[in-house]
């Protein structure tokens, strides 16, 4: 198994080199949704640069359309259609390996490792400064009723921040400090102390935990560990469902399994 980071978002000529006409080798693509911003010209490159991957005339045309739609969506104010949409045209991608993501790798994980996300900034940065990063992430989570997947100690560290500049207090203005703090000190540094963070959770709890906060229905099965978790089921995990997409892939490549096995494998192992 191999991971190419592309340095960018031109797939094509890799997906051309690996795929039938070329080494024949099996390979799927995860990029960014790069969403809606203030510019309609900019909107929704992600599922633009999927679709023109996508071999399938019919598939490549509902999402080249509905990208286009989403605008259209987005203009008249109606979010939950905007949500509904994406995660069909998301869907339509992942039939041939594609997986597109809600926004920015960053941002679609802090529902399930946002805790992870802001340990791993504080032994970065100083106090002060990883309290309002906790305090924004809290805030973005917030507006779509998820904050309670985090932990306690998050919630309390993100009582000692700054209070959020009411000129910029909007969600947009929430995700952009996060980047641009996750930036200032380079993506590369923070991946690599998030990642060993990562390391020491239960990924498994911490999905099922989310599916619950979430209102998802997790059946007893799998919410106990005695089965695995399901591609369909990591498929309703809102925006952390893309990363999670494409590693239920490699690992169905590479082990002929499910990403997170029932706890009896993982004893086993």
């Amino acid at each position: 198994m191999v991971i190419v980071n592309v340095v960018g978002t031109d797939f094509a000529p890799y997906r051309r080199l690996l795929g039938s006409d070329g080494l024949d080798v099996p390979s799927a693509v995860l990029t960014d949704g790069d969403p809606l911003r203030n510019s309609v010209t900019s909107a929704e490159q992600g599922l633009k640069r999927a679709a023109r991957l996508l071999h399938d005339a019919v598939r490549r045309q509902k999402v080249t359309s509905g990208a286009a739609r989403l605008i259209e969506l987005a203009e008249e104010g109606t979010p939950t259609e905007v949500a509904e949409l994406r995660s069909e045209l998301q869907d339509i991608c992942a039939l041939e390996d594609v997986y597109v993501g809600d926004d920015t790798l960053e941002l679609d994980l802090l529902p399930l490792l946002g805790d992870e996300l802001v340990e791993a900034f504080a032994e970065l940065a100083a106090k002060k400064k990883s309290a309002n990063l906790a305090r924004d992430i809290v805030a973005i989570l917030a507006a779509d009723e998820l904050d309670e997947a985090l932990s306690s100690v998050t919630m309390d560290f993100a009582e000692t921040a700054d209070m959020e500049p009411r000129a910029r207090s909007g969600d947009l203005h929430r995700r952009a400090r996060v980047l641009g703090r996750i930036e200032e000190l380079g993506k590369g540094r923070i991946a690599q102390r998030w990642a060993g963070h990562i390391e020491e959770i239960d990924l498994r709890a911490g999905l099922i935990n989310l599916l619950d906060v979430s209102g998802l229905e997790v059946s007893a099965d799998v919410a106990d560990g005695t089965e695995p978790v399901t591609g369909e089921l990591l498929g309703q995990a809102g925006s952390v469902r893309a990363c999670l997409r494409v590693l239920e892939w490699a690992s169905q490549q590479a082990r002929g399994g499910p990403f997170l096995v029932a706890v009896s494998a993982l004893d086993e192992d």
